[in-house]
C-alpha cells in the first residue's frame, strides 16, 4: 500500500475551510485524552477562514468536557451523523430518529440474547440494567447512564442510535437478525471497543459521519474539496470516501489507511497537530464558529 506522506499533498484552492476531526483515536490519545500539545495548538492558533469541528460516535454529553478544553467550533456531528448540533446554544442543525419497528426489534434481541443495550435518546442514555459493560463504557466517556425497564416511557422518547455492547461473536449474530429483518430500514457501525468488548450501534437509515460531514458542509456552502478529515476506524469511511482530503492516523485500521490520501503520525504523537502545521496556513484558521 503506497500513501502519500501529509507532506506531499496538494492544498486545494481557497484552503481547507471545514476541518472534521474524529475524536477517539484520532484527536484523543490511546487513554482518552487531550494532550498539552494539542490543547496547546486549538487554543493559540489566529482567526481566520477555517471552521475545525467533531465528528464522532459520542453522544453530546460524552464531547462537552473536550470541547470545553478547546476553543474550536461549538457545532458538532455526533451520534455518528444521526445529530448536529450547537453545544453551547442547544440549536439542531439536524436531527434523525430510529423508527420504532427497529426500536422493537432491537429490544427484543436484546431480550433473546442477553446483551448489553443502550437506548440513546435526545434526554439522554438509558439501560435496562447496570451491567458490567453498560457501566465500564460509561465510565470511559463520562456518560451518565439511566436504568429504566424500556417500557411506553422510555420509548416514545426520541431515540437517535441504540448501542449494543458485547462480544464479537454475539453481535455478529444481532447483525444478521437486523440486516435480515430491515436491509434497508437502518443503516449499522461495528467496530470493536477495548478488550474482548465490541460495539454495534443502529443508526437512522442512510446515516453516517460522512452524511453529517456532507450535510454541514452543504450547509455551510462549502465546497467539498474544501473539507479535510481525520480518522482511525471503520465508522469514518464513509466521511472519507465523501471529503476532499481525508487523512488517516498511524494507528487506524488497514482498510482505513487504504482509502486515505496521506497518513500522519499516531494518535499518542499528536498526529492530527502534526499534520494541520504542515496543511492549515495560519492567517487561514479559524478556531471559534458559534453558528451559522
Amino acid at each position: 500500500m503506497l500513501v502519500k506522506p501529509v507532506s506531499a499533498l496538494e492544498i486545494p484552492s481557497g484552503g481547507y475551510r471545514l476541518v472534521a476531526l474524529d475524536m477517539d483515536g484520532t484527536l484523543l490519545n490511546s487513554a482518552g485524552t487531550l494532550s498539552q500539545k494539542t490543547i496547546d495548538y486549538f487554543n493559540e492558533i489566529p482567526s481566520g477562514g477555517t471552521e475545525y469541528v467533531f465528528a464522532t460516535g459520542r453522544m453530546p454529553e460524552a464531547i462537552k468536557p473536550i470541547l470545553n478544553r478547546l476553543n474550536i467550533s461549538p457545532n458538532v456531528i455526533s451520534h455518528n451523523g444521526a445529530l448536529i448540533s450547537n453545544l453551547r446554544t442547544g440549536e439542531i442543525v439536524l436531527e434523525k430518529s430510529l423508527p420504532h419497528n427497529v426500536v422493537d426489534l432491537c429490544i427484543r434481541l436484546h431480550h433473546q440474547y442477553c446483551v448489553t443495550l443502550h437506548c440513546n435518546t435526545a434526554e439522554g442514555v438509558f439501560a435496562e440494567s447496570a451491567t458490567w459493560e453498560s457501566t465500564t463504557y460509561a465510565w470511559h466517556l463520562g456518560l451518565t447512564v439511566y436504568y429504566h425497564q424500556f417500557d411506553e416511557e422510555v420509548l416514545r422518547k426520541t431515540i437517535r442510535s441504540i448501542l449494543f455492547i458485547g462480544t464479537k461473536c454475539l453481535l455478529t449474530d444481532i447483525l444478521v437478525n437486523l440486516k435480515r429483518m430491515f436491509p434497508i430500514g437502518a443503516s449499522y457501525v461495528f467496530i470493536q471497543d477495548t478488550g474482548a468488548n465490541w460495539l454495534l450501534q443502529v443508526l437512522p437509515f442512510g446515516t453516517s459521519k460522512g452524511s453529517g460531514v456532507r450535510a454541514y458542509a452543504q450547509q455551510c456552502s462549502i465546497p467539498y474539496d474544501n473539507v479535510l478529515v481525520f480518522g482511525d476506524s471503520y465508522n469514518d469511511t464513509e466521511m472519507f470516501q465523501y471529503c476532499g482530503t481525508c487523512i488517516a492516523m498511524g494507528n487506524a485500521v488497514h482498510e482505513l489507511q487504504y482509502h486515505a490520501d496521506a497518513v500522519t503520525d499516531t494518535n499518542d504523537r499528536d498526529g492530527v497537530v502534526q499534520a494541520l502545521k504542515q496543511l492549515i496556513q495560519p492567517e487561514r484558521s479559524h478556531h471559534a464558529v458559534d453558528s451559522h
